[in-house]
Parts: structure tokens; C-alpha cells; sequence
């Protein structure tokens, strides 16, 4: 995590969940850490967890750089990164592979969960993450009840 980085918690709701607790936290780090250095200088990164009827919402956003529109799908293909302009995203990581959203991707749709990226002006980077409460999948062993994020 980048610890100059301020983050927001707000949740709301019974969060717990059946689901893979090292493999989700690997989710949201990897949310997080790309959250944290394209934000701008002055709102902290926000996490909005809320328990929906049989799912559980993770919303991570960011103020900063607009990712484009064209580009919104592809940040979770493998080995993607978006080029970055001279005087943007300060503090951004310049050796990145471009697996964490890849990773953040697989990790959610093992869940048989989705996400998705928003990114306008008025709302910034909106990363939602959808999880149901019952992992889709076996993941060798998980299945105790988890409260994320933690």
C-alpha cells in the first residue's frame, strides 16, 4: 500500500461472506495499489462496501487522470498498461506489469462475481467490485465466513 496515500472506509450493511480470504486480499490490494498513485494530491481513495440482497458491493474510486473510455475494458487484460502523459499521474508506478487489474479480474470472476471501471470528470476512477455471498467456486479449502474488506 502506498502509506502517503489517505483512504475512506464506508460500509454499511452484514458483509459477511463465504468466500477466499487471501485470494480477496490480493483483490483489493491490487485495487488499492492502483487506486493510490493516480489519485490527485488532495481527496483520498475511497472504499464504499455495501451488502446488496445476495451480494456484496465494493466500490474503490480515485480523483485524477480520466482513464479513457476506449480503454475502460482493456485495463484487465493481461500485461496492460495505459501509456502516461508527461505531467500525469504523479507518483505513478513506471514498473508495473500490468497484472494487477489482470489479477483483480480473475480473482473476482473465480468468485462468480464482476467488475467493472467507470472513469468521467464528474466522478473520477470508480472501480465496483460485485461479489456473491456464496463463493460460485471451491477454492481448496475456503469457505469461512469473511468480513472484507478487512
Amino acid at each position: 500500500m502506498n502509506p502517503k496515500c489517505p483512504f475512506a472506509l464506508e460500509a454499511s450493511g452484514d458483509t459477511e461472506a463465504v468466500l477466499d480470504g487471501p485470494k480477496l486480499q490480493q483483490l483489493f490490494s491490487n485495487l488499492l495499489n492502483n487506486a493510490a498513485p493516480y489519485r490527485d494530491g488532495a481527496n483520498p481513495v475511497t472504499i464504499i462496501v455495501r451488502r446488496e440482497k445476495e451480494t456484496i458491493s465494493v466500490r474503490v474510486s480515485n480523483q485524477g487522470p480520466i482513464i479513457p473510455a476506449a480503454s475502460q475494458d482493456a485495463i484487465f487484460d493481461l500485461m496492460i498498461q495505459l501509456a502516461v502523459k508527461d505531467g500525469q499521474q504523479k507518483g505513478a508506478a513506471n514498473s508495473s506489469l500490468g497484472l494487477g487489474l489482470f489479477i483483480a479480474r480473475e480473482v473476482t470472476e473465480a468468485h462468480g462475481g464482476t467488475i467493472k471501471a467507470e472513469s468521467t470528470e464528474e466522478r473520477g476512477t470508480v472501480f465496483t467490485v460485485s461479489l456473491p455471498r456464496q463463493a460460485a467456486h471451491d477454492h481448496g479449502g475456503a469457505g469461512a465466513p469473511a468480513r472484507y474488506p478487512q
